[in-house]
């Protein structure tokens, strides 16, 4: 009798090992390569911290001018830049709607000149409270994304950007991936 329970033991222990062994690997999303995104962040994918209310990616995204003059980053408040979102969605970068909630732009154009960088920590909320935008489970998240910064080529006498935006591609981060909470 004692043998059949070392070979039932033995036969379970190699089931279980070969269950775990056959178990598939979770897919990992394949990111957007742009080598030359003037904007990068300081990592290819992010997982929120969670408040009970609401999530929060915290994002630390360079821009570095590569272009031959200063260009200009316009701040939201006090803190440069204002930002909004793009997300991959099947072969195309779409407007995601989340966008930096900025009631008036109280500072001057941060400066950034012909061969240097900028940082900045980006807090993106997602919220679980009805009638808050943007709700979780929104096309905020998860999915794969790009930031998408405002920077002008000019400023006014006073500081405060008076031209067109610079073309999409000399504003844009690499991709990266908000991984559900």
């Amino acid at each position: 009798m004692g043998w059949r329970k070392y070979l039932l033991s033995t036969i379970l222990v190699l089931l279980v090992f070969l269950l775990e062994a056959c178990r598939p690997e979770p897919v990992v999303p394949q990111l957007p390569v742009d080598e030359d995104a003037p904007i990068t962040t300081d990592r290819e994918r992010y997982t929120p911290d969670d408040f009970g209310d609401y999530v929060r990616y915290t994002v630390t995204a360079t821009y570095s001018n590569t272009t031959d003059e200063s260009v200009y980053l316009i701040p939201c408040g006090f803190e440069p830049p204002v930002y909004s979102l793009e997300r991959f969605d099947g072969n195309t970068w779409r407007k995601s709607g989340y966008s930096l909630a900025c009631p008036a732009v109280l500072a001057p154009s941060v400066e950034v000149a012909s061969g240097t960088s900028l940082s900045a920590t980006l807090q993106l909320d997602a919220f679980r409270l009805p009638n808050s935008y943007p709700q979780l489970g929104s096309d905020l998240m998860p999915g794969v994304h790009r930031l998408v910064f405002a920077i002008t080529a000019s400023v006014d006498d006073e500081g405060f950007a008076n031209d067109e935006l610079l073309p999409l591609e000399q504003r844009v981060s690499n991709a990266f991936e908000l991984q559900a909470p």
